[in-house]
């Protein structure tokens, strides 16, 4: 199965032009490299250019790739985006500004009591949220490639991708990696065609033929339902197994990147909290001390934050403390964590607070004090001092 170990995304825009171009390295089952190409314009599909390199090594493949993009770059393109080992070697002026490769849609959560209108209407699908790392997948021929949240490339489990890879067409496609599993829920891209301005159904309907098409077992179509009666049903037996929550989406939407200030097409519902923190410090006992930033001043909640969250913005403040489980290496300070908890105190303290596991696709501003879901604490009760961690 043919692996994509780099890429290098160059862009030109002069006078009416907006184009793209595109260097893969790719590692093949038997261990040699090729440079592949591809160009575009701009928010369209791919057109093929062919291998620039093949049965090589690695060496010379990243060298090709270099040699390729500055060419390009003596063209007049600029290098927006590289990413993976050998990419060092690319030198380029006047860069633009690092561009995500893939912009996927992001949701905003709604609370338990605004779900009603969701369940309620039949021009709602309701599915399972899982528990896993955000990832959307390329196909291209057999050349299988996988970006975060923030469309930076990442490693797809070596079984799955050998699993999309036996899918009939190419394809972008939207999901949850849960360890060897790949749990899909949209479709972006199909055989050069961009699937995003189709109604959501269509979209999902295209899915399922495509995964359909494969002989394998790793992928799966999260099943979604519309009937309220169902939903309800449903929600309360995720509830009772401990699922992360659900994802209620509008079946005429279009697939929409980024996130929305508020609402949107689609929405989750999380059946517990999460937020992402700074690691301070690394304690005795596989225990770290989290710390947030204060709200952004123009974030909507911020005016409602307790004082200590409207601090100086470069200011990180402590939360508590987390312990690291046995099956998780102890992240190192400076590093993003992701916490499973219950609510948190006026004071910033997280009750209950368990380790998910290190965030690599978040960066540090982003771990804000907006996260949190504060409990509100009557005057006088002491509870807050005998159970914040």
């Amino acid at each position: 199965m043919d692996r994509v170990v780099s890429e290098i995304l160059l862009r030109c825009q002069e006078g009416t032009a907006d184009k793209e171009y595109r260097i893969q390295t790719v590692e093949a089952a038997d261990g040699t490299f090729a440079v592949l190409a591809a160009n575009c314009r701009r928010g369209q599909a791919w057109v093929d250019q062919g291998a620039k390199a093949q049965g090589v090594g690695r060496d010379v493949a990243d060298k090709k790739a270099a040699s390729l993009a500055k060419s390009k770059v003596g063209k007049g393109y600029q290098v927006v985006w590289a990413g993976g080992t050998g990419v060092a070697l690319v030198q380029a002026s006047k860069a633009d500004p690092a561009e995500p490769l893939v912009r996927p849609q992001l949701l905003c959560p709604i609370q338990p009591e605004e779900a009603d209108p969701y369940l309620d209407s039949w021009d709602w699908t309701m599915e399972e949220k899982h528990d896993g790392h955000r990832q959307t997948a390329r196909k291209v021929a057999q050349a299988i490639s996988a970006y975060n949240k923030k469309g930076t490339p990442v490693s797809l489990d070596g079984d799955v991708a050998q699993a999309v890879g036996t899918f009939s067409g190419d394809a972008l496609m939207d999901g949850e990696q849960v360890r060897s599993r790949y749990f899909v829920f949209d479709l972006m891209e199909l055989n050069g065609r961009d699937l995003r301005p189709m109604p959501y159904l269509q979209r999902r309907a295209f899915l399922e033929a495509l995964v359909a098409s494969g002989s394998q077992n790793l992928v799966e179509v999260v099943p979604t339902m519309n009937d309220p009666a169902l939903k309800r049903a449903e929600l309360e037996r995720l509830r009772k197994a401990g699922a992360e929550g659900v994802v209620f989406k509008r079946i005429h939407s279009s697939y929409q990147p980024g996130r929305p200030a508020s609402g949107g097409d689609q929405v989750k519902l999380k059946f517990y909290e999460t937020l992402s923190v700074v690691v301070l410090a690394v304690n005795d006992k596989r225990s770290v001390q989290m710390g947030v930033y204060p709200a952004p001043a123009d974030h909507p909640r911020a005016a409602g934050m307790p004082p200590k969250f409207q601090g100086p913005a470069e200011v990180v403040i402590p939360v508590g403390n987390v312990t690291i489980p046995a099956n998780h290496d102890i992240p190192k300070v400076g590093t993003i964590a992701e916490i499973r908890y219950l609510y948190a105190y006026p004071n910033g303290s997280i009750y209950q607070p368990t380790h998910l596991g290190e965030r690599t696709d978040v960066d540090a501003p982003e771990c804000h004090a907006a996260q949190l879901k504060f409990r509100v604490i009557p005057d006088g009760d002491e509870e807050e001092e005998d159970l914040a961690s």
